[in-house]
């Protein structure tokens, strides 16, 4: 068994060059295909439709301080996209450019909800 095998919560999320502390117990969820394919029966064979979708990183919770609240919130509102990255607890890494929405802070435990929105794929690095 080897680093890549275990699962759980993210290691690591840097948006625009930051690192930002990430919650213990975040389930985070990454649509890993640019496409959604659904199927249509037919009288023959069925009829598929390709429609494209964003490869978005759902359901990640960081633990912020106020000085990281407004920094996250001038990217979430900047018409710039930056630099997103975040490390599974495989120890692979995932880097793409795009933007961030934020959802409502927390401020009984400090959580501050985010969804990574990428303009391109997200690339891959491997861990080791």
């Amino acid at each position: 068994m080897t680093a890549r095998d275990n699962s759980g919560t993210l290691r690591s999320v840097k948006i625009n060059g930051v690192s930002y502390r990430v919650a213990s117990d975040v389930d985070a969820s990454q649509i890993l295909s640019g496409w959604e394919v659904t199927s249509t029966a037919t009288s023959g064979a069925p009829m598929y439709k390709y429609t494209k979708r964003n490869e978005d990183v759902e359901s990640i919770d960081l633990i912020t301080n106020a000085d990281e609240r407004v920094v996250l919130r001038g990217v979430a509102e900047s018409l710039d996209s930056v630099t997103l990255s975040f490390e599974t607890a495989g120890k692979d890494t995932y880097d793409s450019v795009g933007r961030i929405n934020l959802d409502a802070h927390g401020h009984a435990d400090n959580k501050t909800p985010i969804k990574m929105l990428p303009s391109k794929a997200w690339q891959p690095t491997i861990g080791q």
